[in-house]
């Protein structure tokens, strides 16, 4: 007889029966640390319980997924002032912030129950988020989140929302026009909102002149021994530029309806400039 018996695996738990946990975390915290008279839950520990129930998204049922939402809007408002005698530095409700920015992004791209009304009301924390950091990191962040969470927009509620968050969108591109990273995801958000028609045509008269401004810098440049010889120009603004008019105006632009003027006369002649001097070989070292 053995003295030592191999102790038997539990069965694994269901997906779905993890998430009915991890969904409870965000929303318990406080309410459990009030009950029993305790400190207030560090804003750090709540915004990783939030991205742990996010992590099990995929497996939510609408109610879970709707809770989970409720838990993490209310973590992107959340702005508590800051007690007196506070070293300065990133508030701990920003740290928050970011992780409920984290988890909204892994919810939308991953949950199957998203409710039909669960995007709009979530697109104006999210960008007063993305303005109010200037890291690369925490730009990515609330970008990634916003592209996915336009991606479950309706065109209605994209269509509402252009008017005001383009400008802040190109207002990020500006504050990190050497990050690819960021201005891919920031690329991913105009796309999105590009998908409704009705915005389609106002999102071009945003971005046509910022396309153009980036184009004629290059073309600058360019005049000035830049690009492809030298000068410490960056390829990164105008890659972004190229993307987002290919994106925007020439894939999805339809053929009944004017494009803007700018675009015929300022920006085709500028990049019919520049394409020979970007597509030039450098000089040999």
């Amino acid at each position: 007889m053995p003295l030592f018996r191999r102790a038997r695996r539990p069965p694994p738990l269901d997906p779905a029966t993890l998430y009915t946990h991890a969904q409870l975390l965000p929303a318990d915290l406080d309410t459990r640390a009030s009950a029993a008279h305790l400190p207030p839950v560090p804003p750090l520990l709540r915004g990783r319980a939030l991205i742990t129930a996010a992590r099990f998204s995929a497996h939510a049922d609408a109610l879970a997924t709707a809770d989970t939402l409720r838990a993490i809007h209310h973590a992107l408002e959340e702005d508590p002032p800051r007690p007196a005698g506070t070293p300065t530095g990133t508030p701990p409700s920003l740290h928050l912030r970011f992780c409920a920015a984290r988890a909204l992004g892994q919810l939308a791209a991953h949950a199957p129950n998203w409710p039909a009304d669960g995007a709009g009301a979530l697109l104006p924390p999210l960008a007063e988020l993305l303005g109010a950091t200037s890291s690369v990191d925490g730009c990515l962040i609330a970008a990634e989140a916003l592209s996915a969470l336009l991606g479950r927009c309706t065109d209605a509620e994209a269509a509402a929302a252009e008017p005001w968050l383009c400008p802040r969108l190109l207002q990020s591109w500006a504050a990190t026009p050497d990050e690819p990273i960021v201005a891919s995801a920031l690329v991913d958000c105009f796309k999105s909102l590009g998908r409704s028609e009705a915005a389609r045509s106002r999102l071009a008269t945003a971005l046509v002149p910022a396309i153009c401004q980036v184009a004629t810098l290059a073309q600058a440049s360019l005049a000035g021994g830049g690009v492809g010889g030298g000068g410490g120009y960056s390829y990164a603004p105008l890659d972004t530029a190229l993307e987002l008019l290919n994106a925007i105006l020439l894939r999805r632009w339809p053929p009944s309806i004017q494009p803007p003027p700018l675009l015929e006369g300022s920006l085709l002649p500028t990049l019919l400039d520049i394409v020979p001097g970007i597509t030039r070989p450098p000089p040999p070292p």
